[in-house]
């Protein structure tokens, strides 16, 4: 089987959908760990006497922005697939002839 490049980037869209929404669910299942620790600790409450209960909401969110912190090469490369698709979109369809005035200092010529 010969897999080809789309010829519309409405089709490459619709082609790369799937991978791209597994892409996005990766990237949030990682950030639902730090969004889960900040529900156990609240940092302007960082100089009040620590207390049993506030020592065991301080623990789990350590624990849980651990397993983010973790995660964090994960994430890079759920981010970076993202960016390859949109880089390839770009590359493939983009009729751009000329670097607008405004982005020259962002794009090395060729």
């Amino acid at each position: 089987m010969k897999i080809s490049v789309p010829d519309t980037l409405e089709k490459y869209i619709r082609k790369t959908e799937h991978a791209v929404r597994h892409f996005y669910s990766g990237l949030d299942s990682c950030w639902s760990y730090y969004q889960e620790a900040l529900e156990h600790w609240d940092i302007s409450q960082v100089n009040e006497p620590l207390t049993l209960e506030r020592k065991e909401k301080l623990d789990k969110y350590l624990s849980l922005a651990g397993k983010y912190f973790n995660l964090k090469l994960s994430e890079s490369m759920f981010a970076g697939a993202i960016l390859q698709m949109a880089y390839m979109a770009i590359r493939l369809y983009s009729k751009n002839t000329v670097v607008p005035t405004t982005c020259t200092k962002f794009v090395r010529p060729t």
